[in-house]
């Protein structure tokens, strides 16, 4: 269990954002939120909303999994995903593509501004074969890998490159082409 705090202090129609965003260890979480105001103790007439977004990986309707026994395939082509930030636990994502030999695999990763993000490529065997991060918060990352033989699968991790300052959702755009 983690306790998230955040102070919300201001005057009336103060917004504040907290995010918590869970890996895929489970496929249902429960969540307890407590509201109320440490100052005016009549907090009378205050409203309070929760949203709740579902944020899944590459448009699959779920989470792609945190290690190399829960992945999510991925296909060549322009997609989203999503890690948490200081509040949660989705610190990873592994994708998994099968290749023939001699087929090269480019990934492009786009982070948010804020945000910088690490890219790593296993072979079949998960050996790692190549990894690449953004220069700096916000640098697109760009990786490239040519398979020297047949892989009934290769994996593709992605992970933060740093400690993002944000405390929402991490969302990069990943376009993958294999020619």
């Amino acid at each position: 269990n983690q306790l998230l705090k955040d102070a919300i202090i201001g005057g009336k129609s103060v917004q504040k954002t907290i995010s918590w965003m869970p890996a895929s260890g489970e496929d249902e979480y429960t969540y307890y939120v407590s509201a109320g105001n440490e100052y005016d103790t009549i907090d009378e007439g205050t409203s309070y909303s929760i949203k709740i977004d579902d944020n899944f990986d590459i448009g699959s309707g779920k989470d792609a999994g945190s290690t190399f026994d829960d992945t999510l395939e991925i296909e060549p082509g322009k997609h989203t995903g999503y890690l948490s930030g200081p509040w949660g636990s989705d610190e990873k994502d592994y994708y998994t593509i099968p290749m023939t030999a001699e087929q090269k695999l480019s990934i492009k990763l786009t982070p948010e501004t804020e945000t910088g993000f690490r890219i790593t490529i296993f072979d079949q065997d998960r050996v790692r074969q190549v990894q690449k991060g953004s220069a700096n918060a916000g640098a697109i990352v760009r990786l490239d890998w040519t398979a020297p033989e047949e892989q009934e699968v290769v994996y593709i991790l992605v992970e933060p490159g740093g400690s993002p300052s944000k405390t929402s959702a991490n969302k990069y755009d990943f376009d993958l082409k294999v020619e």
